[in-house]
């Protein structure tokens, strides 16, 4: 049973961590973008 709730616990984090990274990459993407459009 312990087991079990810890192994939900893992897979929530890392489904976070992913969602998370990429949110930030694509925040960054946009930001390179956007100041790329602006030197040109």
């Amino acid at each position: 049973m312990m087991s079990s709730t810890i192994n939900g616990y893992v897979m929530i984090g890392v489904r976070n961590i992913s969602l998370y990274l990429l949110i930030l990459f694509d925040d960054r993407y946009y930001w390179c973008k956007l100041s790329t459009d602006a030197m040109t």
